[in-house]
């Protein structure tokens, strides 16, 4: 994902040299609000500064004023997603954001969401050409009617649901599997909910399939 300034505002390299850009990133969410590292960008070098817990339109308002105010000086910025930049990605609302100013280009390269990489880890297929495939975001309120439905379901971001999704599977003709920052040095993989204990990474996923 790139934001662009325009082009024809560019000043000259020598003008924007030595530049520093201060971006908050989010590393968590709970309860309405992400867990906020702030980034200090510095000739191509980020360093953690500080730590907190805001609302998200307020850190998105924030990350998007940041982003602007960098591509104002002339120079582009470039934003790393983990997965597709599109789903449940903290890149959407910047790139609302960004867009809605009206004055900036943004080029949004599609990745490999985190539920294909895993059936890929996993070595299984998603579903079945008859079946749906649902994706729930972790801690959504209804995960217990969704999960009820037909087909594959999908439930991102759920290092805290592990066991209470194991709990509402039990007696249903399904397979659950989990696998924790896929792709990642610090992977996991669970093949059986019931062995995972206590919350694990932001960064989980669970696979859950219908048997038969």
């Amino acid at each position: 994902m790139v934001f662009l300034p325009d082009k024809k505002e560019r000043p000259s390299p020598s003008a924007t040299e030595g530049k520093a850009a201060v971006l908050p990133v989010p590393v968590g969410q709970q309860g309405g609000k992400i867990h906020l590292q702030v980034l200090l960008l510095a000739d191509g070098k980020a360093i953690a500064c500080d730590t907190a817990e805001i609302p998200h339109h307020l850190v998105h308002d924030a990350a998007a004023a940041q982003v602007m105010a960098v591509l104002d000086t002339g120079k582009d910025v470039a934003m790393l997603n983990l997965g597709d930049p599109s789903l449940y990605a903290t890149y959407s609302p910047i790139q609302e954001r960004v867009l809605a100013a009206g004055r900036y280009e943004v080029i949004t390269i599609p990745g490999v969401p985190s539920f294909c990489a895993v059936a890929a880890r996993l070595n299984r297929s998603l579903t079945k050409p008859h079946l749906p495939v649902h994706i729930i975001p972790g801690g959504y309120p209804g995960v217990e009617e969704a999960l009820a439905a037909p087909g594959t379901k999908v439930l991102m971001k759920a290092g805290k649901e592990a066991a209470r999704v194991h709990a509402l599977l039990k007696g249903r003709p399904y397979t659950a599997q989990m696998v924790t920052a896929c792709g990642l040095p610090a992977e996991a993989v669970w093949e059986d909910l019931s062995q995972v204990e206590g919350a694990k990474s932001y960064f989980s996923t669970i696979l859950i399939r219908e048997e038969g």
